[in-house]
């Protein structure tokens, strides 16, 4: 049986949506972030394999850590959507 919904179908479709969306978008943004420390930095996230060079490009040159973004956004988005 399904838990009961804490608000009406009017409020939380919209508010499953925008869950949806923001784990997509985090999930995305994290893909983009371990992309850049690869190809600029030559090297991963992982500290065994830490990357040679400073990474400033794609998202790096708005934000300093795009990955605390990313995750942040999935864990409000997936708090949104069952």
């Amino acid at each position: 049986m399904a838990p009961a919904r804490p608000f009406p179908d009017l409020v939380m479709i919209p508010l499953e949506a925008l869950g949806a969306v923001l784990v997509l978008g985090g999930l995305a943004v994290l893909v983009h972030a371990f992309f850049r420390f690869v190809v600029e930095g030559l090297g991963t996230p992982l500290p065994t394999a830490p990357p040679d060079r400073l990474v400033v490009g794609g998202l790096y040159r708005h934000v300093r850590n795009p990955t605390y973004v990313a995750i942040f956004a999935a864990v409000i988005g997936r708090s949104y959507h069952p």
